[in-house]
């Protein structure tokens, strides 16, 4: 008995769910054909650019673009951004707009048989529908536009830095800076430039924050206050060099444009760097040959050289200055091989002379 009612009722909600749908469908058949309009005629509720272009029949709406794109051509497009201000006609940047596809797109929306027309259309109508036009520019135009935009805006950032004064250390504080957003600039000046209206446009600036705090210049710069606080000494064989505090002092490159690195560098390093190789310095010899008496030949064996290692110096003279005793650096030298060895020279097989000749001439022009 239960199951019975419980099957009854089952079919009965059934019943009313069919009916419903149905109702809906003869609902929604009877909205399609009221709304279904004319498949000639563009929907209501439609916009190309911004200009309402509802019951209007493609061809109309493609010739009343293309009037009024013309009339504007050169009519310019107010810009803006921090107070300055540009006017750019669209004949400048060579601007074509395809209308027709962009018509072609506004009649799609309200295409198909009977009541689903009908249908799509409501929807176009009670929600609206704003077609963007596909629109091409030239390039070096738009790119030259851009930057004549750029030069006025941008204001680069500054990195907060190191200087000293006199031996002291101390920080420069940095600063924001502002540039043109190009990526976001680049489409809102065409679409700008395609569209009716004659309004101001703002162009979208953003804030260029520096990359680095002065709170993480503060460990820097105790570590210069550490390099100039006393000589350093240079060792190499029995003597050496004395770095006084001044001169230590030119041969810091300071921490700038968002590093916080301090280094032995610059023209003052180089300078000194150049002055020990003259003592330093052993060029490499190539193996010769030498002619004994009988004709015979002997090699002379080659030599390897050494000079300066630059980088390898500077690190130890940085490591030595950043002590607070002990501040004693060393010559690094790397070994120069020759460009031809010993070995090679004797795998040559020249072990006499073969022949010799002298003239007590000296070089004259022309002489053969």
């Amino acid at each position: 008995m239960r199951r019975r009612r419980l099957r009854s009722r089952a079919r009965l909600i059934a019943q009313w769910l069919a009916l419903v749908a149905t109702l809906l469908a003869l609902s929604g058949a009877v909205l399609g054909i009221a709304f279904a309009g004319s498949p000639e005629s563009l929907p209501e509720g439609t916009s190309i650019a911004g200009v309402d272009v509802s019951g209007m029949t493609p061809g109309d709406a493609r010739a009343m673009l293309e009037w009024r794109a013309e009339e504007l051509d050169n009519v310019p497009v107010t810009f803006t951004a921090r107070g300055k201000t540009w006017d750019v006609k669209p004949a400048s940047l060579y601007v074509e707009t395809d209308w027709a596809a962009a018509v072609e797109s506004a009649r799609h929306k309200g295409e198909g048989f009977g009541p689903v027309r009908g249908l799509r259309r409501l929807g176009v109508r009670v929600f609206g529908t704003d077609i963007v036009p596909r629109t091409h520019v030239a390039d070096e135009a738009l790119i030259y536009t851009i930057r004549r935009f750029a030069r006025s805006v941008d204001r680069p950032r500054r990195e907060p830095s190191l200087r000293l004064r006199g031996l002291e250390p101390e920080i420069v504080p940095g600063r924001e800076g502002r540039v043109l957003d190009r990526d976001a600039a680049v489409p809102l000046v065409v679409r700008s430039l395609a569209r009716f209206e004659r309004r101001p446009v703002v162009l979208p600036v953003r804030i260029d924050t520096p990359k680095v705090t002065e709170e993480a210049l503060v460990q820097p710069q105790a570590r210069v206050q550490t390099i100039v606080s006393a000589p350093v000494l240079i060792a190499y064989g029995r003597g050496g060099w004395r770095l006084p505090r001044w001169r230590l002092a030119q041969m810091i490159e300071l921490p700038k444009a968002g590093s916080t690195a301090v280094r032995i560098a610059g023209p003052a390093a180089t300078k000194f760097f150049a002055a020990i190789q003259k003592s330093v310095d052993r060029p490499a010899e190539d193996a010769t040959f030498e002619i004994l008496t009988g004709n015979r030949v002997r090699v002379v064996p080659a030599k390897s050289g050494s000079v300066l290692d630059g980088v390898t110096t500077a690190r130890s003279i940085l490591s030595a200055a950043l002590r607070s005793s002990n501040r004693v650096a060393r010559v690094e030298v790397k070994s120069e091989a020759p460009e031809v060895t010993t070995r090679e020279a004797k795998g040559m097989g020249v072990t006499g002379l073969v022949g010799a000749y002298e003239t007590t001439y000296g070089g004259e022009p022309n002489r053969l």
